[in-house]
């Protein structure tokens, strides 16, 4: 059975982009727009890693991966942050919060992504 793989992102274009080499990858792909669907998606679907955009409507990624950390039915699902904002300690806030790993969005390839998520998964 494929692994699941939940990607939490406002933007219709890396949206699709991400689901399109993700699904290319092998394997399945849920999607949510905003954090309060994404956070409802991660505790419904449980899914085997979550990739998540911090500037997200409704709910932003670090209260998404709060909820997802301190919650013990979601808890050791690795959560990756994509962002572009890189002016700051994101970073260093993503992994005080229990993030996998934090990437640029703008600094990686798509296609390494995969890497990522094969990394975790393991």
């Amino acid at each position: 059975m494929a692994k699941k793989i939940l990607v939490i992102e406002d933007n219709k274009a890396e949206l699709l982009a991400y689901q399109n080499i993700i699904k290319e990858a092998g394997y399945d792909v849920a999607v949510a727009a905003n954090g309060v669907e994404g956070w409802e998606m991660v505790q419904s679907e449980k899914p085997d890693l979550v990739l998540l955009d911090i500037l997200l409507p409704k709910m932003n990624g670090y209260d998404v991966l709060t909820h997802c950390k301190t919650d013990p039915a979601t808890k050791d699902i690795p959560v990756i942050i994509m962002t572009n904002l890189v002016q700051g300690d994101e970073a260093e806030k993503s992994f005080s919060l229990g993030a996998a790993d934090h990437l640029v969005k703008t600094a990686i390839n798509p296609r390494d992504i995969i890497l990522k998520i094969k990394k975790y998964l393991k």
